[in-house]
């Protein structure tokens, strides 16, 4: 019921460390099963996707101040329900404690 915490903290580790795909796939793996390694890897993925697109519309929104611009960036790069997260993803990088945790 709480392999979810160890496999959180595994992959903050990793991150830490710049761990390649190889070597977590193969701590997972031996750890959680390959099953479990396989959607750690997708998830793992879907992350990196989802902060290159908060990265692209940070830098947008640091560079201009026209909304429809910017309104039209969200729609592009974001689903309705993922922008409903935009704000609160963007408030979290700012407070350093958060993003040391």
């Amino acid at each position: 019921a709480v392999a979810h915490v160890g496999a959180a903290e595994q992959t903050a580790a990793f991150n830490a460390q710049g761990v390649d795909e190889r070597t977590r796939h193969a701590q997972r793996s031996a750890r959680f099963g390959e099953e479990a390694a396989q959607r750690l890897a997708q998830l793992d993925r879907q992350e990196s996707e989802w902060q290159s697109r908060l990265d692209q519309y940070q830098q947008a929104r640091s560079t201009s101040s026209d909304p429809a611009r910017l309104q039209q960036l969200r729609d592009q790069l974001f689903s309705p329900q993922e922008q409903l997260r935009i704000d609160a993803a963007l408030a979290m990088r700012a407070q350093p404690a958060m993003a040391a945790r």
